[in-house]
Parts: structure tokens; sequence; C-alpha cells
């Protein structure tokens, strides 16, 4: 439905062979997948081969929640530690006004606990959290978190074949005279589902902190000020910032500015409520639920192939994106200098393309400023521009994303011989299948470098990361009597080659701007293959890749 409401060209420009090919390729073990077949075949484990055996996850997100899932039918103990003290990840740090999700509601869910309730095509932030508590509590994975926990390093011991956790126990700094209380644990295996938009990222203004406003990252929203009558920037108009701007002008600022670095792909939210009789049939005929998710899952795929360089799909995509932001500024009624300013120069796909309501709308009303100058410097009540124009604001509000390149910062992470993580990686941080690096034994990541997707659900690859680890280790390790596992440096280098090799051939290598890169322009964060192709990689772990030991 996606597709053919934001792209309605699409099946014209598309031969009907292709689609049957496609469809045909994917359904089988996409919809096997779904069904729960797939998911269902993890090895249950003996509790004389887990023994004394415990799995530590960091995280209670949606990636901390699969890999406790998984692992739970594999009957393979685990302990989550939470830095905060509730569960959902993202979807506990960002409350901002309107803050939801841009992939639809029944894609954007586990696929062993559908709901039959999303009210809308995209769901909100509080029903997305109410929705990641009700999982929690249905499978009793609740049971083994321990919430206000940081992790703070961990350490390979040689000698007791174990990882050595330190946890800071957040709740003791919650006053001005606390003490910081620390405990050390050791598990056998690391799991880290701490995600790659974590860490608020601020612009890299001079004299930033000289701003003598209120001023605060959209992920620390100021719920307690009164927006009326205020002269508000904002900084950036990515996903974030999009969705919160229009809040901001009902609120009653005297005046929205916001500071553009450059004009994203903004296409509008298709979104509507489902009726009631849909929801009473993704209730009582649960296999209508799983057709309609796979027919989502699917219409994403298809955007996948639009992100090959000059390929004909890419340019047929931008030409009608093109056509629609068009018709949404004629619409609205958008001045043609301000529509001018938001029009993308960029390839399309190379960085995140943003699903708004009223962008546009919100560009058109009187109190709207869009700049798109370079900024000199931040002043104690504005900012100034390069040609010396001046902004006075009363609050300032930095939608500029976050420290996507900081993966698991700032936790230390030293594996055989004491080496560190971040100096093995030295700034291009890569990983085999995204999960696990050689030389740190026992350790796996959750949405890792490389996995990040700009097309389709990021829950579906915690999922199939969570389900490969859970199958590995009670496969491959504790049925043969084994304690630890490696991945080979040549598998991985031979991962990271495949890589580099399909990754130069998308967009997101293009010129642009974009967060999916590192300081030198090299693609870190994105999965390079469709998700097709990478479920079927990841169907089942290849001992061959591994180094086991008892």
């Amino acid at each position: 439905m996606i597709l053919r409401e934001m792209f309605p060209i699409l099946p014209s420009v598309v031969p009907a062979g292709i689609w049957f090919a496609f469809a045909i390729f994917s359904i089988g073990y996409l919809f096997s997948f779904y069904t729960g077949y797939l998911s269902s075949y993890v090895r249950k484990c003996s509790k004389e081969e887990t023994g004394r055996f415990h799995v530590a996850i960091i995280g209670s997100g949606c990636g901390g929640i699969s890999m406790a899932y998984y692992l739970q039918k594999a009957n393979i103990p685990f302990t989550i530690y939470e830095l905060d003290d509730d569960v959902g990840g993202t979807w506990k740090k960002n409350t901002y006004p309107d803050c939801a999700c841009d992939v639809p509601s029944h894609l954007y869910s586990f696929s062993f606990c559908p709901n039959p309730n999303w009210t809308h095509k995209f769901p909100v932030q509080e029903q997305i959290l109410n929705y990641i508590r009700l999982v929690v509590k249905k499978y009793g994975i609740d049971k083994n978190i321990v919430f206000n926990s940081k992790v703070e390093k961990i350490e390979w011991d040689s000698k007791t074949e174990t990882w050595q956790l330190t946890i800071l126990d957040t709740s003791t700094l919650q006053k001005d005279d606390a003490v910081a209380v620390r405990r050390h644990v050791s598990h056998n295996i690391v799991v880290t589902a701490m995600g790659q938009l974590n860490i608020p990222k601020k612009p890299s203004f001079p004299n930033l902190d000289s701003f003598q406003g209120i001023s605060f990252h959209s992920q620390h929203w100021r719920h307690d000020v009164d927006y009326r009558n205020k002269r508000v920037g904002v900084i950036g108009n990515g996903p974030s910032a999009t969705q919160f701007l229009g809040s901001l002008l009902r609120s009653g600022v005297k005046s929205l500015t916001i500071f553009q670095r450059s004009a994203p792909f903004i296409l509008k939210k298709p979104d509507f409520e489902y009726p009631g009789w849909a929801k009473n049939l993704f209730r009582h005929v649960p296999i209508i639920s799983t057709i309609y998710r796979l027919k989502l899952f699917l219409e994403g795929e298809l955007l996948y192939a639009s992100f090959f360089k000059n390929s004909f799909l890419n340019k047929i995509l931008k030409k009608q994106m093109d056509q629609m932001r068009e018709e949404w500024c004629r619409d609205a009624k958008t001045p043609p200098l301000v529509q001018e300013h938001a029009t993308p120069v960029d390839v399309f796909g190379c960085k995140r393309v943003v699903l708004s309501t009223d962008y546009f709308d919100v560009l058109s009303n009187e109190r709207s400023t869009l700049v798109t100058g370079s900024v000199e410097k931040v002043l104690p009540d504005g900012i100034r521009m390069v040609d010396s124009t001046e902004y006075p604001l009363d609050v300032m509000i930095y939608g500029t994303g976050f420290e996507t390149q900081k993966f698991l910062f700032p936790m230390e992470i030293r594996g055989r011989g004491g080496v560190e993580l971040q100096e093995r990686w030295k700034d291009t941080p890569r990983a085999y299948y995204s999960m696990c690096v050689p030389g740190f034994p026992n350790f796996f990541m959750l949405y890792g470098p490389g996995s990040n997707l700009g097309h389709n659900s990021i829950i579906l690859m915690m999922e199939v990361q969570a389900l490969y680890i859970a199958r590995l280790l009670s496969t491959h390790l504790l049925r043969n009597k084994m304690r630890v596992v490696e991945v080979t440096e040549s598998a991985t280098e031979h991962y990271i080659d495949a890589y580099k090799e399909r990754v130069s051939k998308l967009v997101w290598t293009a010129s642009c701007n974009s967060w999916y890169k590192n300081k030198d322009g090299v693609v870190t964060n994105n999965l390079a293959w469709s998700c097709i192709e990478y479920l079927w990689k990841m169907r089942f772990p290849n001992p061959m890749h591994y180094q086991f030991s008892a």
C-alpha cells in the first residue's frame, strides 16, 4: 500500500514479469518467517548443557527484547541491563510533540507478537512504547531486567573465558551529594542492543554555549516551557524536526525560524486511521494481518531497488517525488523562493527520505522563515549568519539528529589482549554480518555497523540477528559442550569485501552529506543488501566461519 500511495506511477513502470518473479522468490521464505515457522526453529538447550552459562544483554529496546525472546526459546539464561528506569529504548527517550515512526505499524512490530490494535498506519511514540511494555510483560521478560544499570566497561578475561562487566547504579546519582555505586559481574556472552540513534548530536556552531535563552536537543524536549509568543529557532529539518514543527506553530509561537543545511527529500506521509472493521479482521483472522505485514515488507523491498546508482527506477521515483512536492507546495501556497530553497539537489536516496504530514504547510505559514545560509556564530540572544543577518531567538531547539558514528559509545569494550574495540575500528566500524568482530569472543551486537535500513523495518533486522545468535549458541556452542565462540578474520574480511563491493553501487556513496557516513565519507551505517538477501544469508549460522573452544 505505501508504495502505491507514495509512487502511484510505480506499477506502470515495472513489468508484470518482474513483479511476479519478485513475489515468487520472496513469499515462500518470508511467509514462513512471518508465520513463525522458522522463528520457532530454535533448539532448546538442556539444563545440563547450560549449567552456569549466562548471557548479558545491554539495552531493553526492541533489539534487547528480541534477543531475550529467542534466548528464552532456547532455554538459555540471560539478564538485561537497562540504563533507564523503563523499557523502550529510543521510544522511551524521545517524547517531543508528534513523535512517531516512519515505518508502518504492522511492520514496525515483532513477528512473534502481532498487534491488531494499531490505530493508524504509522504508529506514534506512545503507542509504540505501550506495545513494547506489553510484549515484555506477555513473555515474562521483565523478570530478567535490571533497571538503572549503566554498563560502563566490559573486558574479556582470558583465564576464566568470561566477560567482566562494570555497572554503574544510576539510581544512586539522583541526589547532589550522591556517591556513585558500581558493581562487577561476569557473563559468558555479551550482546549489545544499544541502537544507533541514542546519543544526541549538537550543531557545531561557534559560541553555541553563549546562547542565554532556552536551548535543548529534541530528545530532551522541554515540556515545561511555554512556547506562546516565543521566537523559536529550530536547527535542522530531518525526520525528528519535521515532526514537531507543526506542533510549535500550533502552540502559538511568535516566530518559527528553521535553519536548513541542505534540503531533504520530503514526502507527504500517507497516514490514515484503521477503521474498526479492519482492526477486528486483524484480531480475529490473524492470517490477514500476516499477509498485510508481508505486503508492506515487499513494498519496502522494492524501494531498495531504487537505491542503485543511475538506475531507471531511481530516476523515475525522483521525478515522481518532484511532482508530488510541487503539488503539495501548490496546495499549501508555498512562496516560490521558499519552494526553491526546499527543493533537494542531491541524488534521491543518498540520505534518508523524510515523511511529514505538514512540512510545506509550516513553511507557508507567515510566522515561519526558512534560512539556508551558513551560520557565522551563535549570539547570546540569537544567531548571526555569514551575511551578517541576525535572527533573534528566545528558544533554540536542536533537531540535528544523533552521533551515529559512535557505535556503543561511551562503553569501553576490551577483547583479547586488552584491545579496545574503538581502537580496532579506527573510526570505520565494521563487523561480520553487523554482529561480531574477531578478537572479541562471545561478543555480539544487534543493530551494529552496516545494519541500518532506509527502506524497511529495523525491528526485522534486529529480530533476525537475535534469532541467528540464539541458533549459534544453542546448536553449535552449547550442544557441542563448547564455551567460547569467535568469528574468524578470514570470514570477516570476506564479508567486509562483499559489503564494500555492493555499497559502492548504491546512492549512499554519492557526494551528499548524510549520517550514513563517517568523517571520511565512508558508508558505515547502512545495510548494503536488501532485507530479502540478508534474511537468506542469515537463515542458519555457518560454523566454518567461527572458532569454538571448550
